[in-house]
């Protein structure tokens, strides 16, 4: 697959067809936002009514392949939760180029932290106002606006080239990415990945590594009794506390290494939720519930990092009387080599950030999780790229719609042979 030439004879057509389709865009992207897509584990009812809407869409196109894949989640509106395939160019040519794009979101969390109703969306100075704007809305719009222009334009697609609307993204991956690489018969080892899902606002960041996930929940069991008389109980809080401390300062030291490729450079372990062990004051308790958020970079196994959190717990545990049980929940299957700097993905979305802005893009690696992961731990390449303003997940989220058409820019050119 070449790269996008340097002088790009068709962008002056694309720059005037997205001028003149500006406000097209926006009005799908308000009515896409209006849709609430949140997971069942998050209280939600899945995203059936965002796929509806889209897959209605995709059909009123009138051209490409249009393939549901639906994950059964009886948990879910309709039992389901959905996944998208929409394509163009020939079927079956392998390698095909890929954009995947997450049709979830996350919840609205603290509701009294929003200025406006989180799905009544709306634009001011530049911006479109909404929950899931940033977060994966801006790039899913470029992304199915950019195979728009390329076929209204009549420009030529590379072999094929195919967008993955998936659920569940936000959560486990488990009935979005995760189902169809299990399903098999979609992608290839040989095929393209872009996941527009990460990036700063600088916009000169390509996303080539990610460090693995690991989230662990810390139970301790001690013994209540009156807080007058901590001698006849076994403090648990006080317990969890000094080992968390220690859990802290004994990963930091024996995973120091740091890796250029990340900001931070290092792992990360961060103790970061703690759990109501009791109401009154005046009792020493007896349970106590933390939990930490870690970021382990690619060159230490995760098996390795389980066993220092193991022979930890056992010699604390020994050592206080008091019964410590860990529990992990996030997937530690997810340990990811990173894609090669000259992957054929990697130079041409270079080129393609090249042409648009006129800049060098940095390679770098994240400590955050996107669907790359499942794509790198089976040997498909995999390019992360976004312009973002750092709105996910937080109240009054927004995306900067110059930057939503410059992707469109960059994804449109990218597609074209």
């Amino acid at each position: 697959m070449e790269k996008v030439s340097k002088t790009a004879p068709s962008l002056p057509k694309i720059e005037r067809w997205i001028e003149d389709h500006k406000q097209e865009v926006i009005d799908f992207f308000q009515a896409m936002l209006a849709i609430p897509a949140i997971s069942p584990l998050s209280g939600g009812q899945g995203e059936k009514k965002k796929a509806d809407f889209l897959e209605q869409y995709l059909k009123a196109l009138n051209f490409g392949t249009i393939e549901r894949y639906d994950a059964p989640d009886p948990t879910a509106e309709g039992g389901i939760r959905p996944n998208i395939i929409f394509y163009v160019g020939q079927k079956k040519t392998i390698p095909t180029l890929w954009f995947i794009c997450h049709l979830d979101i996350v919840p609205v969390g603290d509701r009294g932290a929003w200025t406006f109703d989180p799905y009544k969306p709306f634009v001011k100075d530049g911006k479109l106002f909404g929950r899931g704007a940033e977060d994966n809305g801006q790039s899913l719009v470029a992304t199915l606006f950019a195979i728009k222009c390329l076929h209204n334009l009549g420009l030529k697609p590379v072999k094929r080239v195919g967008i993955a609307f998936v659920a569940d993204e936000e959560t486990q991956s488990k009935f979005g990415i995760e189902f169809l690489l299990k399903r098999g018969g979609i992608f290839s080892e040989t095929d393209l990945v872009v996941v527009p899902d990460a990036g700063f606002a600088e916009g000169n960041f390509i996303e080539i590594a990610e460090k693995t996930i690991l989230w662990m929940k810390i139970e301790v069991t001690g013994q209540q009794t009156h807080g007058s008389t901590p001698e006849l109980g076994l403090n648990a809080h006080r317990i969890g506390m000094q080992f968390a401390i220690e859990l802290d300062k004994q990963l930091h030291r024996k995973y120091p290494l740091e890796n250029p490729l990340f900001k931070p450079p290092t792992c990360t372990f961060e103790p970061t939720k703690k759990e109501t062990n009791q109401e009154n004051i005046n009792a020493v308790p007896g349970k106590d519930v933390l939990y930490f958020d870690c970021r382990i970079l690619p060159e230490y196994p995760i098996k390795d990092v389980l066993g220092e959190i193991e022979r930890m717990r056992a010699i604390f545990e020994k050592a206080t009387g008091s019964k410590i049980a860990i529990s992990f929940l996030s997937n530690l299957n997810l340990q990811a080599p990173p894609t090669p700097a000259n992957s054929p993905v990697v130079e041409l979305l270079n080129a393609a950030i090249k042409n648009v802005r006129g800049i060098d893009p940095i390679l770098g690696g994240v400590g955050g999780g996107t669907c790359g992961a499942y794509f790198r731990i089976k040997g498909i390449p995999v390019a992360v790229y976004e312009r973002t303003d750092g709105q996910a997940h937080k109240p009054n989220e927004y995306c900067v719609l110059d930057w939503l058409f410059e992707e469109l820019k960059i994804f449109t050119l990218m597609m074209q042979a």
